[in-house]
């Protein structure tokens, strides 16, 4: 059975599905699909096919090292019989592709791209870029040399990736699936698939790992040159709320009363004050992004030169469920608290975390592998969209951000200027860790009070 598998595991690294084409064309003709030779259809399913072989193979394997364990506890079982994934070259490395030597495999190797540029982003992106160069590895071959790693496959996994189905981590039925599985299952599950702007993420990730590995003489050309889907430079993917939007936004139950948890979009006598109260007023009147508030400890909420500030930073950062980060090192900044937010009663909202102890600004939102903001995110898109302002992707959350960008602006000054504040320009270090000169403070202090919606004056 061992053998059988090697066999079939060579043929999923070379991407070589010859030995399985006739279970192909029967088992599209069963499904009604026409698959034509050399396409990408026919090397999805191909690799399918492939894997459920291995599967069942292994399976069996494991079957009959069970049987002799039982009746031979004292035998010790042959280490033909383990299954193991071919690390070494064929002796003919002219005929198909080269296996990968060892600690040289595709995800080795981005380990070690990793580990020498970790300072160039923060620990999300990497992690989210991992995820990504994984589903690369997995279509091309994850034992593959690395000259695997070329236009063509590039070019080829471009095309599959106009397959692949929106937010497929979170699809049960995809759960432990490879790449090409889950393109393959979705024509039958039939969600959505990414969007070009997806797509040249999913490119620009692996591009960075393969620049890395042009530069280290891993690869000779650059395969990423061309491949990259043209944009709409017009184009708005997300747009700020208008002016009567966020009237219907913050005049709504949840900012008055509601009828409680869950159904807060309904009228009622409960009043929430929470970070579901909390979280959109501050990124209103401060443009911070979603994850920036929802990890605020008490500690980031604090007076400097006789303001009250926010220190929006990965200072306080701590191992495990209090790791913080920014999107990048010019999204550390202080910014001014908005007398609007301290009329509202934000400061006493503040003054009670620290009261009960609480580290945490908002110690509802627990953090996950990307961050504090998962839960916020979940919530606040049912809840525009239950409230009638969410009615396409152009319109979540961070219009909030592109809203107080229009009001700066309607305050008389231009983006170079408001950069700073909303984390796109390059902060000082010491305006990092919170020095910020008096002058440069009282010229933040006045961007920020110039930021006035004229439908919320009366809110209160």
């Amino acid at each position: 059975m061992e053998t059988f598998a090697g066999e079939y595991r060579n043929d999923l690294a070379h991407n070589q599905i010859a030995r399985v084409r006739d279970k192909l064309v029967h088992r599209a003709a069963l499904l009604g699909l026409d698959i034509k030779p050399g396409s990408i259809d026919e090397k999805l399913i191909g690799r399918a096919i492939l894997k459920e072989y291995i599967r069942s193979f292994e399976a069996s394997a494991s079957q009959a090292r069970d049987r002799l364990a039982c009746l031979y506890p004292d035998l010790a079982v042959p280490a033909a019989m383990a299954p193991s994934l071919p690390v070494a070259p064929p002796a003919d490395a002219t005929t198909g592709q080269k296996l990968a030597a060892p600690g040289e495999t595709i995800m080795e190797l981005y380990d070690t791209f990793k580990n020498e540029e970790t300072a160039t982003a923060n620990a999300d992106t990497w992690d989210q870029n991992r995820k990504i160069v994984q589903r690369f590895a997995e279509f091309i071959g994850e034992a593959s040399h690395i000259s695997t790693v070329t236009r063509k496959a590039i070019r080829d996994w471009k095309q599959a990736l106009g397959k692949w189905p929106v937010k497929a981590a979170d699809v049960k039925k995809f759960k432990n699936l490879s790449f090409c599985e889950i393109i393959e299952a979705n024509k039958v599950i039939k969600k959505s698939t990414i969007s070009p702007a997806n797509i040249n993420k999913y490119l620009a990730a692996v591009g960075s790992f393969a620049s890395w590995l042009l530069t280290n003489e891993y690869i000779e050309n650059d395969v990423m040159k061309g491949m990259y889907l043209p944009r709409d430079k017009k184009a708005k993917p997300v747009l700020p709320y208008t002016e009567s939007q966020l009237d219907v936004i913050f005049k709504s139950p949840l900012f008055d009363k509601c009828a409680g948890d869950g159904v807060e979009h309904i009228r009622g006598d409960v009043a929430i004050r929470d970070w579901r109260y909390w979280v959109p007023w501050i990124a209103l009147y401060s443009g911070a992004r979603l994850g920036e508030i929802a990890q605020l400890l008490t500690a980031d909420v604090r007076q400097l030169h006789g303001r009250w500030v926010f220190h929006i930073t990965e200072e306080g950062s701590e191992e495990g469920a209090d790791l913080k980060s920014t999107k990048t090192g010019g999204s550390q900044r202080v910014v001014p608290i908005h007398s609007k937010l301290i009329k509202l009663g934000f400061l006493r909202y503040h003054a009670k975390m620290q009261t009960c102890g609480d580290r945490r600004l908002f110690p509802e939102l627990t953090r996950d592998t990307r961050g504090y903001f998962g839960t916020a995110s979940k919530f606040f898109n049912g809840y525009f969209k239950g409230i009638g302002v969410k009615v396409d992707k152009k319109l979540n959350f961070h219009s909030l951000r592109h809203s107080i960008a229009d009001a700066f602006r309607r305050g008389g000054y231009v983006d170079e200027q408001f950069n700073v504040l909303l984390g796109h320009a390059e902060e000082t270090t010491t305006g990092i860790y919170g020095i910020l000169p008096p002058l440069t403070l009282s010229q933040r202090v006045k961007m920020i009070e110039a930021v006035q919606y004229s439908r919320l004056q009366a809110v209160a």
